[in-house]
């Protein structure tokens, strides 16, 4: 009986502080807020247009679209009107935090951590459940990075666009 309450005792220390290591604390994280994929899409209603941003940190392009593209088009792009979203598809917040510090990115960066995947595939999974829940007849997209144009009412205008297709779709040239 003794070694059974003492493997008892064990167990229960060992999972309550590999419990303790798994909770993640975010107060170092500074322009970095971490969300539920679901919440996206409330973030798309809050102007007339938005461009969303996705990406993920083991991406290469992703990390250069979002230091030359998404930083010119914030730099360049201001209107009432719009704004850009950018979610990184990460389970580490702070190699998110990271990245954009690197790349000058001053704005809330989102991070969506709430899949159990970090991997190219499970990062298309997330980003396509992501765009489902803004516009459930958007066709599967197949890679990271993807900027999408969206429109309050959830309308998805497309899935690549750089600076001067922004401002040519906010000009009306696009639409």
């Amino acid at each position: 009986m003794k070694r059974y309450l003492s493997f008892l005792a064990l167990t229960v220390l060992l999972f309550t502080s590999c419990g303790a290591q798994s909770q993640k604390d975010y107060t170092s994280l500074t322009t970095v807020k971490v969300i539920k994929g679901k919440d996206v899409a409330a973030l798309t209603k809050q102007t007339e247009y938005t461009a969303v941003y996705l990406w993920a940190t083991w991406c290469t392009p992703c990390r250069s679209t979002l230091k030359k593209t998404i930083r010119q088009m914030m730099d360049t792009v201001k209107r009432d009107d719009f704004q850009i979203v950018v979610v990184a598809l990460s389970k580490h917040p702070d190699k998110v935090q990271e990245i954009v510090d690197k790349a000058g990115i001053s704005q809330t960066t989102y991070v969506v951590n709430d899949y159990t995947f970090d991997n190219a595939l499970g990062d298309k999974m997330k980003m396509n459940k992501i765009i489902k829940s803004i516009n459930k007849d958007v066709k599967f997209l197949n890679q990271v990075p993807v900027v999408l144009m969206v429109d309050k009412d959830g309308k998805v205008y497309g899935d690549t666009y750089s600076t001067y297709d922004v401002k040519r779709f906010l000009s009306g040239e696009l639409k």
